[in-house]
């Protein structure tokens, strides 16, 4: 999935504990272009830090269902 100007949002299947990811402006908990890394919860899953703790990433997927499905708002960081 995309977002309005064609860049790609963070792959569910390739994000995992350790993975850098870059936050778009929509949060408000998260600065905009904050590199976050993400960490693991043993009972609520993948999350990144934020202002108010921790925001778990489950609440930014586009279909839980889908195997292609992305996390909106956060992108890869890309390579150096």
């Amino acid at each position: 999935m995309f977002d309005s100007n064609g860049k790609a949002y963070a792959s569910v299947a390739e994000t995992k504990e350790g993975t850098v990811l870059v936050a778009d402006a929509g949060f408000t908990c998260i600065e905009s272009g904050a590199e976050l890394t993400v960490q693991s919860d043993p009972v609520n899953g993948l999350y990144v830090s934020c202002g108010d703790g921790k925001h778990f990433l489950d609440g930014q997927c586009d279909d839980h269902t889908a195997p292609d499905a992305f996390y909106v708002g956060l992108y890869p960081k890309p390579a150096a």
